[in-house]
């Protein structure tokens, strides 16, 4: 296996090595990249991947780069949740796992690390969380799931009915969204202010358009709405976008859900395709 972090003694010892992906940070890539990009150019995309770590890019989604790390939280951060942003500061205010990873491999000692740093339990829950399966994040698959069968339920009745139900106080949506997004102007108060929201709308029976839900709700990263975007596929998405940031106000859930190493695994591999096509545009130049 080859070594992208210290020198390579297999490649100085010219052996045949190999450079081993995780399942789901193949189905990642996919996602990314494409497979079928990758497979058609393979040995520009390994060159891109050791390009990319011999320029220590990838201490950056560490939280090791300052400018970096605030361009991560800005591109993650929620524009209506001020404790988003402190949820989605990506690895800046957690320990880096590898600092206790690293010193402890050769001997695998590393509960021994985290008893020296004096918050082992805490160390080892982080060291433990930053690998959580980044691809199934069950919470987020249920809220999915739970928001197609609302919107095929709602359908059927007005099927049945043949009208929607009016609401009470019919309001242009411009008007509606000011309503909504002055909810948020209370920081500290952001759960009841979720759940002021839903009350609001269902009180009144206003319903916004899917492509504000959409716009509250980063399809990248939340990539199973960003699927039913594509497939124009029928769901509630006041249901998930809502039920997303409610999730997020839960201590602990961001780190533990997965959801962190998604983005950090998606940052990795977003900076690996700008050199990736960096390279792949260089060596078409040349022929």
């Amino acid at each position: 296996m080859v070594d992208m972090e210290y020198p390579d003694r297999n490649r100085g010892r010219s052996k045949l090595f190999g450079y081993p992906i995780h399942t789901r940070c193949w189905l990642l890539l996919e996602r990314v990249i494409g497979h079928r990009e990758v497979q058609s150019n393979l040995r520009i995309f390994v060159g891109a991947i050791e390009q990319f770590w011999k320029r220590k890019e990838h201490l950056k989604v560490w939280g090791k780069d300052d400018e970096y790390t605030d361009d991560v939280s800005d591109r993650f951060s929620h524009p209506y949740l001020a404790i988003s942003r402190k949820n989605l500061r990506i690895h800046q205010t957690v320990s880096d796992p590898w600092e206790i990873y690293d010193e402890a491999y050769d001997s695998f000692k590393v509960i021994l690390q985290c008893f020296r740093h004096n918050d082992y339990v805490q160390k080892a829950g982080e060291l433990a969380n930053t690998y959580k399966d980044p691809w199934i994040i069950p919470e987020i698959r249920m809220l999915i799931q739970q928001a197609i069968q609302d919107e095929s339920e709602s359908a059927h009745i007005v099927s049945r009915c043949g009208q929607t139900e009016r609401s009470f106080v019919s309001l242009p949506s411009d008007i509606v969204l000011i309503i909504v997004e002055a909810l948020y102007d209370e920081i500290g108060n952001e759960r009841a202010n979720i759940q002021d929201t839903k009350n609001l709308l269902f009180a009144f029976q206003w319903r916004l358009p899917d492509a504000y839900w959409q716009r509250r709700c980063d399809t990248e990263l939340i990539f199973e709405l960003g699927e039913l975007v594509r497939q124009k596929r029928p769901a509630n998405r006041q249901h998930i976008c809502l039920g997303i940031e409610e999730l997020l106000l839960q201590e602990g859930w961001y780190d533990a859900s997965g959801l962190k190493n998604r983005a950090r695994i998606l940052h990795l591999l977003w900076g690996i395709k700008r050199e990736f096509l960096g390279m792949l545009n260089k060596e078409k130049n040349t022929k």
